[in-house]
């Protein structure tokens, strides 16, 4: 019997070590974080895929959980390549959002200011982040809707685990199930720069905090043969320590990098494209990608033999992004707690979504809740809670109700300044939104209104007191040259009632006191003013409308403003020649601003606009009782309308029309060239014509614009500077 036995024993262990020599080895693909850089990772998935290499499992960190968990649930690279394209990564990675998905009211109040701190517990606090993300999430479910067909990671057609860091534990958190897109948000959550995410008694932000390239996870799931794409450069030298920011971001990846040392011998196939320099340079993506490929191309004979080993197990690639629709049993809502409210949103959503979502009826639902402006940010989950039953979940995250805000501001009116603002909403009564903002500069300004709401149409229907007061400099022109200086002290003070009639639209009528004040800067005097002071009321219906996509550099869409009003019980007195009993200031006037924007491809927009206002005087001998003044190429408050080619404030008139045609050219990323030409008919019988261009960037403290302007009738070219605003 002994030898049977041996035979037997000898026969079955061979056959144990002949599976074990022929069986598929299981291949790791390790993507690191990078910004921008990230984006390589492209290349590297195309050379892999020539190659016929498809990974049993992906691991990724912040850029690179985006571009593995797109491929994990079934993208090709060329389909990551097509997205990544066409994704306008700065608008996700900021705090930008298309206006129109914005209400009437919340339009001119949007990003205006470069910081927003709550106000909690009577305190300004430094928030948790810059930006909320809010954008950003809805971007990433919608591009990883099919994963939710999916109890966890392990079903997608490749194994998938996401790295992010547990900051309240300090340590790694892996994803392995749950949302894809709440994990790659937490993956590529950069501390500071955007809110933590909140998951399951966790705060998690990148995961390149702790582990930017997860060999380490890649070992603990068992990897045989590891691919590994790293996009961040380890050897440093002493000028890169130079700045503040590079050294913030060698101290913020410090663990990372130390890890990385322990763990790259680990790594079979090392492929790391030089893109270091292109951290935020989205605007090169296929660069990047191109850079990406050709580097993995470089290791194509060690990816050969990879190939060779796994080639007769290769299983073709399951392809799951036509997922659409799922089956809902059951809404949840957490983060408001006024019961009625909460009850209201749930009864809405139950009847707009119905049984079967999409996320395209989803997002349409949390669009038009975040345009109330009372939301910092609205998330959504499906939960998988049976075979074919998904619960639908809501996080929404009030605003605090209110907030402190800083920007900065430049003009060649006002000079240097700092604009400061607060913002309160429902603090006195439900429906109710206070506001004032003020320019701290030489020539100061401030902005205050409180709006009462009340729910009786379909939009709303609202009452608003205002106050605005600019202090600003009027020039006086005669033939070229210039004869004095006035400032200008401008009051506004009054009520209206509001009609919001449309998600674009309001109707405003009211009354407002104003005043204005004026004192001559030089010894010449202007009309024998030196010192003058104008009051009067005015009664008004003004119409608003509002579609643009962007406040500032908008591509498509129509802005009109107009109104028409009467000015009564005028009163003027110049202090220097006691005129008063000879002018009667009491009139008419109608107001008008109308623009359209139109793109004509990705690159150029065409700009059209009309401004007009006719004031029906019978004696319009003195400049002080008109309110607008024309010139310059970057009007700074309502009370100055640009004229490309004039000095600033060059002409004070009683009624003008001017249109003008702009051609803008997108350089690159928010970098924009402008052309502009514009024609005017001031006072009937008075004709202007200029022009010039325009260099503008989008910066994160508000938009920076310089031009170069001409006009026929003005000899010497006009130079003018703007950043930010304050209209």
């Amino acid at each position: 019997m002994k030898p049977i036995l041996l035979i037997l024993l000898f026969f079955f262990s061979f056959q144990f070590y002949a599976q074990d020599k022929t069986s598929k080895p299981k291949v790791a693909l390790v993507l690191s974080g990078g910004t921008a850089k990230g984006l390589a990772h492209i290349g590297v998935l195309k050379v892999l895929e020539e190659q016929g290499i498809r990974p049993d499992l992906i691991i990724g960190t912040s850029m690179g959980s985006i571009i593995g968990g797109l491929y994990a649930i079934g993208y090709s690279a060329d389909e990551i390549e097509q997205i990544t394209s066409k994704t306008d990564w700065f608008k996700y990675l900021s705090n930008d959002m298309d206006l129109r998905n914005l209400n009437i009211e919340e339009k001119d109040d949007f990003d205006e200011y470069v910081y927003n701190f709550p106000i909690e517990k009577k305190k300004p606090s430094l928030g948790k982040g810059v930006i909320y993300g809010h954008e950003l999430e809805l971007y990433l479910n919608r591009i990883t809707f099919p994963a939710y067909k999916y109890s966890n990671f392990d079903e997608f057609p490749i194994k998938f685990r996401a790295i992010a860091t547990d900051v309240l534990h300090n340590e790694i958190y892996v994803f392995k199930e749950g949302s894809l897109a709440l994990a790659l948000r937490a993956s590529m959550s950069i501390p500071s720069l955007f809110e933590p995410i909140r998951y399951k008694g966790k705060v998690l932000v990148d995961g390149g905090i702790l582990d930017n390239f997860g060999v380490d996870i890649a070992l603990k799931e068992g990897a045989d043969i590891i691919i590994g794409s790293n996009v961040e450069r380890i050897s440093k030298s002493e000028n890169d320590f130079d700045t503040y920011k590079n050294l913030f971001a060698q101290l913020m990846m410090l663990h990372s990098k130390q890890k990385y040392k322990l763990y790259k011998d680990s790594v079979d196939v090392l492929i790391e494209p030089p893109v270091i320099e292109m951290g935020a340079k989205f605007d090169k993506a296929q660069k990047i990608i191109d850079i990406g490929y050709k580097t993995a191309l470089n290791h194509l004979e060690k990816l050969k033999k990879i190939a060779q080993r796994v080639k007769n197990t290769n299983v073709k690639k399951e392809y799951t992004i036509h997922e659409k629709y799922f089956p809902i049993s059951q809404i949840a809502i957490r983060g408001i707690n006024d019961l009625s409210y909460k009850y209201s949103i749930y009864n809405r959503l139950r009847k707009s979504i119905g049984l079967i979502a999409s996320y395209s009826a989803i997002e349409k639902e949390i669009t038009d809740l975040y345009r109330s402006g009372q939301f910092s940010y609205i998330k959504y989950y499906l939960e998988k809670i049976g075979d074919n039953e998904y619960k639908l979940l809501f996080d929404f995250a009030p605003k605090a109700k209110t907030n402190l805000q800083l920007g900065v501001h430049y003009s060649e009116q006002v000079d240097l300044g700092v604009i400061a603002g607060i913002e309160s909403r429902n603090t006195l009564s439900p429906n109710t939104k206070f506001k004032i903002k003020a320019r701290i500069s030489k020539y100061p300004g401030v902005d205050q209104y409180f709006a009462k709401y009340f729910k009786t149409t379909k939009y709303g229907f609202g009452v608003k007191q205002f106050f605005n007061y600019t202090l600003d400099k009027i020039s006086i022109y005669e033939d070229q040259e210039k004869l004095t200086d006035y400032s200008r002290h401008s009051f506004d003070i009054g009520m209206k009632a509001i009609w919001i009639t449309g998600q674009n639209s309001i109707l405003e009528s009211g009354y407002k006191f104003q005043k204005r004040y004026f004192k001559s800067l030089f010894k010449t005097n202007y009309q024998n003013i030196r010192n003058a002071e104008i009051n009067r009321n005015t009664i008004f219906l003004s119409y608003y409308f509002n579609s643009l996509d962007d406040k500032y550099f908008s591509e498509r869409g129509v802005i009109l403003k107009t109104q028409i009003g009467y000015n009564f019980s005028t009163k003027f007195d110049d202090k220097f020649s006691k005129e008063k009993a000879f002018i009667n200031g009491d009139c008419g006037k109608i107001d008008l601003r109308l623009a359209k924007y139109l793109s004509l491809n990705e690159h150029w927009v065409v700009e059209t606009k009309v401004t007009a206002e006719y004031n029906i005087i019978d004696d319009s001998s003195k400049f002080v009782f008109f309110d607008k003044v024309l010139g310059g190429a970057y009007s700074d408050n309502n009370y100055q309308i640009a004229f490309w080619g004039m000095p600033n404030s060059y002409i004070v008139p009683t009624n003008y029309t001017i249109a003008s045609l702009g051609l803008r050219y997108k350089i690159g990323e928010r970098i924009y060239l402008k052309s502009v030409i514009n024609a005017g008919i001031v006072n009937l019988d008075e004709y202007y014509f200029g022009g010039g261009l325009s260099f503008s960037f989008k910066s994160p403290i508000g938009p920076l614009s310089i031009g170069i302007t001409k006009s026929l009738q003005y000899n010497t070219p006009q130079f003018h500077i703007s950043m930010g605003s304050f209209r």
